[in-house]
Formats: structure tokens, sequence, C-alpha cells
């Protein structure tokens, strides 16, 4: 009974922590900007896209809240991102292709700098999940489509991360396995 509750932990901690192990996976969660030298974040779109194709970001914690598009039409096309506090009306963070904008033309993102990637396509639903790929310390490719599919857009991503799991949901999700195990436990 023991291997059994273990190889389901282990199996459930695979299962969770593949994102990590795997080259390439899919993703829709928050990023945050990670940057020494500028409080910013760099996207360079390495291959020209299929035509129409444009990627923005948006506040992680209000989809709702509007977006900062970014248009690329050419390969090695580069943009940074800004990220600013307001510090002086208190209203939190902002991002801007401008350093220091916190008014018209900025995204406001709340109390965090946590934000999200939308890819966009014309005729067709914004694409909030996509692919990553992992290609040195703080640097991602971020894929519309999966790898192997035509078409879509590619970018590449330096300076932010992924924002990790909380722990909350790693205690969550230990403690119904401890509660699964104590229940087969009481049943043999």
């Amino acid at each position: 009974m023991k291997k059994i509750i273990v190889g389901l932990v282990v199996a459930i901690f695979l299962m969770c922590s593949g994102q990590a192990m795997a080259s390439s996976y899919s993703y829709s969660g928050a990023w945050a900007p990670n940057s020494d030298d500028i409080f910013g974040i760099t996207l360079t779109v390495p291959t020209p896209p299929t035509p129409g194709w444009t990627l923005g970001i948006y506040d992680y914690g209000n989809l709702a809240g509007g977006e900062l598009p970014f248009l690329f039409n050419a390969p090695n096309m580069m943009q940074t991102i800004y990220f600013t506090e307001d510090v002086t009306g208190g209203s939190g963070w902002y991002a801007s292709a401008m350093p220091g904008a916190t008014g018209p033309g900025a995204l406001s993102l709340g109390l965090t700098t946590d934000f999200g990637f939308v890819f966009r396509q014309p005729g067709s639903p914004a694409f909030l999940s996509y692919d990553v790929q992992m290609t040195g310390p703080d640097s991602y490719i971020l894929n519309s489509l999966p790898p192997g599919v035509p078409g879509g857009m590619s970018v590449a991503l330096h300076d932010a991360n992924p924002v990790p799991i909380p722990g909350a949901v790693w205690l969550l999700g230990s403690g119904l396995l401890g509660l699964v195990g104590i229940r087969r436990k009481k049943r043999s």
C-alpha cells in the first residue's frame, strides 16, 4: 500500500512539475519582469509572422482592463516594454513602450507588475495560451501556435520569467493526497 501511495505522489509531482522539465510547453499564466539594468522586457520577432498577427500584453489580474498592443511586421523587429511605478498618484504600475510613462498610451497593471501575453489574428479570438520554450536564463521563445503547425507568430522574450505557482497550491495538493491516502488506509 505504501508503494502505491509513494508512486502516486511521485507521478503527481512529475505531472505538476512537467512544465519545468519539458523543452516546450503550453502556458497561459502571468509573467513578471526580471531585469537588473532597466526595469523592462525585450521582445524580438526572429522570423516574419503570418500576415495580420499581433502581440500585446494585458494586466493579468484584470483581463477587462485593456491591453497594450504591439504590431510586428518584420523579422528582427525589437520592442522594449518599460514598467514604471506611479509613486505620486499611488495608482500602481504601468507598462509602456516609453520609459517612465504613466498616462495615456500606458497600460495600468494595478498594484503588481504581473502581465500576460495575448496573440491576435484578424477574425479569430485572442490566443491567451501559447507554447513556451526556454532558451536560456530569463530567455524564452513564445509561439502562438504549437510547434510544427504552419502560420502563427514566434517572439523571443528576454528579462522576464513566468510567475511561479504559489506555495499554497503545492500545500493544498499534498494535503489532498494525504487525505486520499488516509481514506484508502481506512478502507483496507
